[in-house]
């Protein structure tokens, strides 16, 4: 019978040997949730190409150098750096089916993503005035 501690466990090893595997390969593979029941588990898994740099190629980022535009974005601020509350964060991609807070970036401290609100961003990236509250809690 499955249970959930057991599949914590389970997912963890093969999280390692989705790593082994990317490596292999050059690309980068990680499972990404999924379903269960007693009886059966159904992981979903995500592989992404990485840049020369190691840099991992996700959907996220493809959908911001597609369409950041739409957003007043250019595709040139991927990657870029911008100061919110006091910490500094990396512009890591676009998740459209976020209305409110479509911006994804890495809190450069912890590694967590955040969304923010174009406003904010572009705001933050000198483009426009705006205020500072335009932030959601983690992805």
């Amino acid at each position: 019978m499955l249970d959930k501690n057991g599949l914590i466990l389970i997912e963890k090893d093969i999280q390692q040997a989705l790593k082994e595997v990317g490596k292999k390969h050059g690309v980068s593979i990680k499972s990404s949730g999924g379903k269960w029941t007693q009886s059966w588990a159904e992981l979903k898994v995500r592989i992404e190409l990485l840049t020369q740099s190691g840099e991992v190629l996700t959907r996220e980022s493809e959908e911001f150098k597609r369409y950041c535009g739409h957003y007043g974005l250019k595709p040139d601020h991927l990657g870029r750096e911008f100061a919110c509350a006091g910490a500094t964060y990396t512009i890591t991609g676009l998740k459209t089916t976020n209305f409110k807070s479509p911006i994804l970036a890495r809190h450069n401290g912890s590694g967590v993503i955040y969304k923010f609100t174009p406003a904010l961003v572009l705001q933050k990236l000198n483009q426009i005035p705006q205020q500072d509250t335009d932030f959601d809690e983690p992805a």
